[in-house]
């Protein structure tokens, strides 16, 4: 679908062809950065590139955990030339004409059925990965809540299927208050921010000593480091710097968006 967007920008003689006066769109190319946008641009570059709460999940099939690094390194390199291309050629196509969900901007777009699919795909993927979403949820929900009945698998369905309705309504319920997808990804990446920005400095400090409760602190970086696991990120000053930077970013968002 990206590269049907980009494909279409490329070969279109002027926006009259996405059904727009060719006089109302911004000729001026629009600036590198925009300090004003960046409560917005946040939440949506972390929702796009969240996955950290999947990776045990993601790890877990794999034979060769070690390379994890480097393919998840790729994926995340992909998606950001994926968004980053998108978003700078429809900035600079359509100019003060982009709407915050930029698929909409194909929505009279002369040829039909790309028009279709490109408006159509966010709804489409939505609907797919949802169940998806909802299954992961309740699962570690059940995890967390029931403990060593969930690993030993002693867990009756009618429970697993009351968590994972209780994890749909929520959902259900913000779709319906929340029908813009631009205002929900905002919202959503605003809470997005709390799981890599908030949580893991805190999830960090938590392990660090229930750990010292049973190792000496010499132990511990000892394992770490021969594990490969000890980098100059891991410490605990860069750890609670991250945090400090995450939870500034926070706020900064949280006051931008909703104040």
């Amino acid at each position: 679908i990206v590269a049907t967007m980009l494909s279409s920008i490329a070969l279109a003689s002027d926006v009259s062809e996405f059904g727009l006066p060719t006089e109302s769109t911004e000729k001026t190319p629009p600036p590198l950065a925009r300090p004003a946008g960046l409560p917005s641009a946040v939440p949506v570059a972390v929702f796009c590139q969240i996955f950290q709460i999947g990776v045990p999940a993601l790890l877990q099939p794999l034979g060769r955990k070690r390379a994890f690094l480097r393919v998840f390194g790729l994926a995340l390199c992909t998606t950001f030339v994926l968004y980053s291309s998108l978003g700078i050629a429809t900035a600079s196509f359509f100019g003060s004409d982009t709407r915050p969900s930029c698929n909409l901007n194909w929505r009279l777009y002369r040829v039909r059925w790309v028009a279709y699919a490109i408006a159509l795909f966010p709804a489409i993927d939505t609907f797919t990965v949802f169940p998806l979403n909802v299954l992961f949820l309740a699962n570690n929900v059940m995890s967390s809540v029931l403990g060593k009945k969930w690993y030993q698998e002693d867990v009756p369905r009618s429970y697993r299927v009351v968590a994972r309705v209780v994890c749909f309504l929520p959902a259900l319920a913000c779709a319906y208050f929340l029908p813009s997808l631009s205002r929900a990804i905002d919202l959503t990446g605003v809470i997005g921010i709390v799981l890599p920005f908030v949580v893991t400095p805190l999830l960090h400090y938590a392990s660090w000593r229930r750990l010292c409760e049973h190792f000496e602190p010499d132990v511990i970086r000892a394992t770490e480091r021969d594990g490969g696991f000890q980098t100059p990120f891991s410490s605990h000053v860069a750890v609670f710097a991250f945090g400090v930077v995450g939870s500034a970013v926070l706020v900064y968002c949280i006051i931008s968006q909703f104040w």
